[in-house]
């Protein structure tokens, strides 16, 4: 049968936007490598010969696919006709494959057999095959896309990617090309290192075990278990039709079964919104409540497994992470990189590994952020080692090296609902040996910072000392206000002089150029800036980029430059915690990523603050002091060694002179 394709159809197999569709058949109207005229047309669709296509894409060399020639048939006029009856199109797409002949040639016994040998009416019955060949129409259909694919076992993904993209209860849950192979890459790891009964779960969760399956050998092939209520869709029938294709082995499972609970279950629900809250984490209750010594993964929404929530949908969630006398399996949890999902590229994604500690009292989980995940082959299969290992969640977990991540107690930190960590925090700090350590290192500097000042080791507080960047800088108990700046035109900054303000930018704060060296003339300023803006004394100026750099601007009247921004924290009293500048700036450079909405800083108990600040003040002018005296020390160096080496000094050592050591010995 001739297959044609539309404009549409070849910009997708092709890789391009329908644009540059349209822009070929303009530029190559003319000559031997013109663009193939329509051959016919449906209202304002041009309809195109695939082989003519298939042809002058060969010879054209263009788009960014370099099998788009091979593949265009699966993605013309004949799938389309498979796509309108998937129901039949599947079943006998599944017969096919497993009788390894043509729909042609089939006999009614042959298809038979397959039948009964799935064994399993939900996904194929003698009905279906019944059904199915009865349609003679798609007869042709199906033997042109196998022979297209080079057998009917891999025609059956691309129908299921068709039938899904026009499903809408998964169309939310569908993954761009990097999403699907960085969670399809983990899934696909657990597998190996488990040998448990694989169960799909949630609207999103077949798909996640298809992909999976097509990254496993045939010897690393689990066993799939099929519920009822992942079998009960068109969609999902011809994703099970597509496993059973590549001789998958499949059985029935129910909620409440040993083979559930020791089962490694890929749930995913990632369309899930705020107002899903409940019933998503009802949802979540009962899958755990099923989990016996088996492993649960979870694809969800970063909006309800990580970030902060509003105080009725925290409730919630800290009711299932843990309470008195119970602690979440919690394993490993992360927010992933944005873009993942192909209905929403700003939607951010999180994972959740469940899996059951043999002692609660020392269960561990992994606090990662995956947000600045580079979506490479060694990140994403560090990443994939990193949830594997977590899975035990024991002392061997704690110890094992994760990329991007931490363990810490999960029930010091579950029952507070704690779901960031800031990067510098640290669980395992023990009050006695930070005290020795810190005046261990005051003896060692020639004038004491911490006179006058009382250091006493105490019992560890279980509150959280740590904000969310959000929390911490928005709404009326905020502790810090975050300020943007300014944008200056490049030709008004020049070297400081009098008149002029000096200015904090991506330079300063890189160390490209010196703080108090470049400056605008203020009349200048007024022009291009008039509500223009200044830092004040322990601001803190950051660049929130990729290679995040802050400091503690001390002095305070600076211009500060966009992208650069600032974080003015507050000295709120009634607070009964604080934002400390120094410790902001250290914060936020330790940061995994740009997106702020990751970020974790922490705090400090207000009555606390006060002598911190103390002893930062005397840290900080002692290390001015230090710095000039290493300057006169380099201006020693440099001045004598010129003077001497051009004749115009001498030296001559006198005992009055003589400082060092050495010297008062030769004397």
């Amino acid at each position: 049968m001739e297959a044609t394709v539309t404009m549409q159809q070849i910009a997708d197999v092709t890789g391009v936007q329908r644009a540059v569709v349209s822009m070929w058949r303009s530029r190559y109207a003319d000559g031997d490598t013109a663009f193939p005229a329509p051959v016919k047309r449906r209202g304002s669709t041009f309809e195109f010969s695939a082989s003519q296509i298939a042809t002058w894409l060969q010879l054209s060399e263009l788009g960014n696919n370099p099998h788009a020639a091979a593949d265009l048939e699966l993605h013309s006029s004949v799938m389309d006709a498979a796509v309108v009856d998937a129901e039949a199109a599947s079943a006998l797409l599944l017969i096919t494959a497993r009788t390894k002949g043509t729909a042609h040639d089939l006999e009614d016994i042959e298809a038979a057999h397959v039948a009964i040998g799935i064994s399993d009416d939900r996904l194929l019955s003698i009905d279906d095959v019944a059904n199915a060949r009865e349609r003679a129409d798609l007869v042709p259909v199906v033997d042109t896309l196998s022979e297209a694919a080079f057998g009917a076992a891999n025609v059956l993904p691309h129908l299921a990617s068709r039938v899904q993209r026009n499903t809408e209860a998964i169309t939310d849950e569908l993954l761009t090309s990097d999403g699907r192979t960085l969670l399809a890459s983990i899934v696909a790891e657990l597998v190996r290192t488990s040998d448990r009964v694989v169960i799909p779960e949630g609207p999103g969760g077949l798909e996640l075990v298809r992909a999976a399956a097509e990254m496993l050998s045939e010897a690393e092939q689990p066993v799939y278990g099929c519920a009822d209520s992942r079998c009960a869709s068109l969609a999902d029938r011809v994703q099970w039709r597509t496993l059973l294709a590549a001789d998958a082995s499949i059985e029935s499972v129910v909620q409440d079964s040993d083979d559930w609970a020791a089962g490694l279950v890929i749930a995913q629900w990632a369309s899930a919104t705020m107002d899903d809250a409940d019933e998503f984490f009802d949802w979540l209750d009962d899958l755990t409540l099923q989990m016996g010594s088996g492993t649960l993964l979870l694809v969800g929404p970063a909006s309800l497994l990580i970030d902060d929530l509003p105080p009725m949908r925290t409730s919630r969630r800290s009711l299932f992470l843990g309470t008195e006398g119970y602690v979440a399996p919690l394993r490993y949890t992360a927010p992933l990189t944005r873009g993942l999902l192909r209905s929403g590229s700003r939607k951010q994604l999180a994972l959740w590994v469940l899996s059951r500690a043999e002692d609660d009292a020392s269960a561990v989980t992994v606090y990662a952020d995956h947000s600045e995940h580079k979506l490479n082959a060694f990140e994403t299969q560090t990443l994939a080692a990193d949830i594997a290992a977590s899975v035990r969640g024991d002392r061997a977990s704690s110890q094992h090296g994760y990329l991007r991540g931490t363990a810490r107690n999960s029930g010091a930190m579950l029952t507070r609902g704690v779901m960031r960590v800031a990067p510098t925090s640290d669980s395992s700090l023990d009050g006695r040996e930070v005290h020795a350590r810190v005046w261990a290192a005051d003896d060692q500097v020639d004038v004491p910072v911490l006179r006058g000042i009382e250091l006493e080791a105490v019992q560890r507080d279980s509150k959280p000392k740590v904000r969310t960047w959000r929390s911490a800088t928005t709404g009326v108990s905020r502790l810090a206000r975050g300020l943007s700046g300014h944008q200056v035109p490049t030709e008004l900054i020049a070297p400081m002089g009098p008149g002029r303000v000096a200015v904090i930018g991506p330079e300063e704060l890189r160390g490209d150029a010196l703080l108090d060296a470049r400056g605008v003339d203020r009349l200048e300023l007024e022009r291009a800036a008039p509500r223009a803006r200044f830092t004040h004394p322990n601001d803190v100026v950051y660049l929130p980029t990729k290679q995040r750099v802050a400091i503690v601007d001390r002095t305070g009247g600076h211009l500060v430059l966009s992208p650069a921004r600032i974080v003015r924290c507050s000295d709120n009293i009634e607070s009964d915690v604080q934002l400390v500048p120094h410790i902001v700036a250290e914060d936020i450079t330790q940061q995994a990523g740009a997106d702020t909405a990751g970020w974790v800083l922490r705090t400090v108990p207000t009555g606390q603050v006060e002598g911190l600040m103390r002893v930062q003040e005397r840290i900080e002018t002692r290390r001015a002091a230090i710095a000039a005296e290493a300057a006169a020390l380099d201006a020693i160096q440099s001045e004598l060694a010129r003077g001497v080496a051009a004749g115009v000094l001498t030296t001559r050592i006198t005992h009055s002179g003589a400082t060092g050591s050495t010297d008062q010995q030769e004397d």
